[in-house]
């Protein structure tokens, strides 16, 4: 999971977190400024099983 900022139309790479194949969830603890525009890019991908995956911002 990666968030980028938008700078001049182009994404920047602002922060970002892998689980590395364990049983932990990705977690990115970042401040985001207002007036600002991120991109938040993430790939699931679970050989043992199929279906839903959820997204919690706070």
């Amino acid at each position: 999971m990666v968030v980028f900022e938008e700078i001049n139309g182009e994404p920047s790479f602002y922060a970002g977190d892998d689980d590395s194949g364990t049983d932990l969830n990705a977690c990115i603890r970042a401040r985001l400024l207002r007036d600002r525009s991120y991109v938040l890019r993430l790939q699931l991908y679970c050989t043992q099983s199929q279906g839903d995956g959820a997204l919690m911002i706070s």
